[in-house]
């Protein structure tokens, strides 16, 4: 081999080295993304405390948080983080509305009141099941998961760990899904109300975010929330709160 040669083999051989040497530092010192490691902890690579509540709640279930294991970009993240707190007893049933819209999905109650519908449902002992069926019948068919799925409870908590893929329609991943849990008839967020959003969704101008329950009359009607200029497909129930909120009651 020529001078040349065996230099530019050398330097090659140099640049694969330090790649690797990159690569190496950079997966010991990055977090641990894989929810398939029994050695890691169920929570987002800066740890639950950094996360903010989703959801207050004042019954069985107290908080509501969601994280991604990266950016809360769901196309970008692997995995989704959910954590319930609880006050002890029986875990909670955690819901998942991955399509968006009212029309696939089971409704909360099977009720046409309910503004989301719940397409991925985390049974109380961890199984995972998705909807068969129409809005108004309670059909689940249980789903196998992948190995990067773990569930986790404690008396204090509720912590599952799902492979976004998992939440895929038709190969595309939902860009936000919206979050509910359940336990016995209490509810977070309250029933029938949209579920908890990840990405987070701001609240519309001039309306003013509710933390401590009230309450509200409504018409329990096919679609309630079409009342005078509210949305009338029901994805934002705002504007219907408010008008039903200046009633007397």
């Amino acid at each position: 081999m020529s001078r040349p040669n065996r230099r530019l083999s050398l330097a090659l051989a140099v640049v694969v080295v330090l790649g690797l040497a990159v690569a190496i530092t950079l997966e010991s010192i990055s977090p641990s993304s894989s929810c398939a490691d029994p050695a890691a902890p169920l929570a987002p690579p800066g740890g639950w405390e950094a996360v903010p509540a989703a959801a207050v709640g004042h019954g069985a279930v107290r908080s509501l948080q969601l994280a991604t294991d990266g950016p809360d970009d769901l196309g970008s993240a692997r995995l989704l983080l959910v954590r319930a707190a609880i006050d002890g007893g029986a875990p909670p049933e955690i819901y998942l509305d991955t399509v968006g819209g009212r029309e696939h999905g089971g409704w909360t109650y099977q009720s046409a009141l309910s503004a989301s519908a719940w397409d991925l449902m985390v049974e109380a002992d961890g199984r995972l099941f998705r909807h068969d069926g129409r809005p108004t019948t309670w059909t689940w068919r249980e789903v196998e998961p992948t190995t990067d799925y773990r569930w986790q409870a404690t008396d204090q908590a509720v912590v599952a760990c799902i492979p976004l893929d998992l939440l895929a329609t038709d190969g595309t991943r939902p860009a936000s899904v919206r979050i509910a849990v359940q336990r016995d008839d209490d509810w977070l967020p309250a029933p029938f109300l949209e579920g908890a959003a990840i990405p987070p969704v701001a609240a519309p101008p001039g309306v003013a975010e509710v933390r401590s329950p009230g309450r509200l009359a409504f018409a329990y009607q096919w679609a309630p929330w079409a009342v005078r200029d509210a949305d009338p497909t029901g994805r934002d129930l705002a504007r219907a709160s408010q008008i039903y909120g200046e009633f007397d009651h």
